[in-house]
C-alpha cells in the first residue's frame, strides 16, 4: 500500500505532497477525452491514471483490469459495479491486500478473496468479517506470516492449540493473546525460543532448565524471570560462579528479617507473589516485577483486561505491604 496509501492520504486530507513525492506524470495521465487506446496505455503505465479517465472507461472492464494489474488501488476509481467483480477484486487484493476494503460486501465475505488478501498482508485480518476471523484456514494463513495476527483471531481460535503453536513458532510474544497456554510446555518452549521475555508470562510450574536456557539464549534479560528453584542450576549451566541473584548495580542479596515477615498476613502476601518465606528483598522485587509484566492491564488483550486488572491490584497491594514490612 506504499504509493497508493501515500497518495490516498494526501488526497483525503487535501495536503500538498512533500518534496520528491512521485506524482502521476503528464505523460502517464489519461486525458479526460482520450481514446480508449490512450487510456489503456496510460493505466498500464500507472494504474492511478484511471482516475482521469472518462466515466464510461472507468466502467470498461478491460481498462479497469489493466489498471488494477498495475496497481491494485486503482480499483477505487472503477465504476461501483466493478467493485463486485470477483476476478477483478482477486487480482487487486493480490497486489495489495488492503484493497479488500474497496470490495463489495459479498466479496469481503468471500473466503477465497479474503485468503488472497490475508496472504498478501496478514494485517488485513483485522478488517475481515467476524465469521472469517473464526475460520481456521484464514487465521492460519495470517499467523504463518506473522504470529501477531493471533490478536485478530476469534476467541475460539485463540483457544485452538495448533493455531496458537503456529503463531508462537513465528512470534513468541503472540502467547499474550492465548494465556490459557502459558502452562502448556510445548507451546511455552516454542514461544521462549522466539522471544525470551515470554518467560514472564509463563506459569511458574512450566519452567524447567532447558526451557529457561532457551529463553536466556534468545534474550539475556529473561534471567530476571527465572524461578527461584532453577537459579543455581541456570548459573551452573551457563558456567557462572554461583552468587545470590541480584540485579545489576545492586549489592549482595539480603534476607529479610524473619521476625518482620512472621505475620501470617505477610506470609500470604509472599504466597501471592509466588515466593517462599525465605525470599530476600531482591527476590521480592523481582517476583513482583515478573508478575506485574504478566498482569499489567496494558499488556493484556481487551477481553482479559478485567481479570488482569484485578490480579495486578492484588499483587501491587501484596508488594506494597511487604515493602512496608521491610522498611523500604
Amino acid at each position: 500500500m506504499e504509493k497508493a496509501g501515500e497518495r490516498a492520504f494526501l488526497e483525503r486530507f487535501q495536503l500538498s505532497p512533500p518534496e520528491g513525492f512521485e506524482q502521476v506524470s503528464n505523460d502517464s495521465a489519461a486525458p479526460e477525452r482520450g481514446s480508449r487506446e490512450d487510456v489503456l496505455a496510460a493505466v498500464r503505465k500507472d494504474g492511478w491514471a484511471l482516475q482521469r479517465a472518462p466515466a464510461h472507461l472507468q466502467a470498461d472492464r478491460e481498462v479497469v483490469l489493466a489498471a488494477v494489474e498495475q496497481d491494485g488501488w486503482a480499483l477505487q476509481f472503477a465504476a461501483r459495479e466493478l467493485h463486485g467483480d470477483r476476478d477483478l477484486v482477486l487480482r487487486a487484493v493480490r497486489k495489495d491486500g488492503w484493497v479488500l476494503s474497496l470490495a463489495s460486501t459479498p466479496l469481503r465475505a468471500d473466503k477465497e478473496v479474503v485468503l488472497a488478501a490475508v496472504g498478501q498482508d496478514w494485517r488485513v485480518l483485522r478488517i475481515v468479517p467476524a465469521d472469517l476471523r473464526a475460520d481456521r484456514d484464514v487465521v492460519l494463513k495470517a499467523v504463518l506470516q506473522e504470529g501477531w495476527a493471533l490478536e485478530f483471531a476469534s476467541a475460539e481460535l485463540q483457544a485452538d492449540r495448533d493455531v496458537v503453536l503456529a503463531a508462537v513458532n513465528k512470534t513468541g510474544e503472540a502467547l499474550r493473546y492465548a494465556r490459557r497456554f502459558c502452562g502448556d510446555y510445548e507451546v511455552a518452549l516454542a514461544a521462549a525460543q522466539n522471544c525470551g521475555l515470554v518467560l514472564a508470562l509463563l506459569e511458574p510450574d512450566v519452567q524447567d532448565l532447558p526451557l529457561v536456557l532457551a529463553a536466556i539464549r534468545q534474550d539475556a534479560r529473561a534471567m530476571d524471570f527465572v524461578e527461584l528453584r532453577l537459579r543455581r542450576a541456570v548459573q551452573e549451566a551457563l558456567g557462572l560462579p554461583y552468587c545470590p541473584w541480584v540485579s545489576a548495580g545492586q549489592g549482595q542479596e539480603s534476607t529479610p528479617s524473619t521476625a518482620r515477615l512472621a505475620d501470617p498476613a505477610l506470609k500470604r502476601h509472599l504466597e501471592q507473589l509466588g515466593l517462599p518465606e525465605t525470599a530476600s528483598a531482591e527476590e521480592i522485587r523481582q517476583g513482583f516485577r515478573r508478575l506485574a509484566l504478566r498482569y499489567h492491564p496494558d499488556k493484556n488483550s481487551e477481553k482479559d483486561v478485567g481479570k488482569a486488572t484485578e490480579a495486578f491490584q492484588r499483587i501491587s497491594g501484596a508488594y506494597a505491604a511487604l515493602k512496608e514490612a521491610l522498611g523500604e
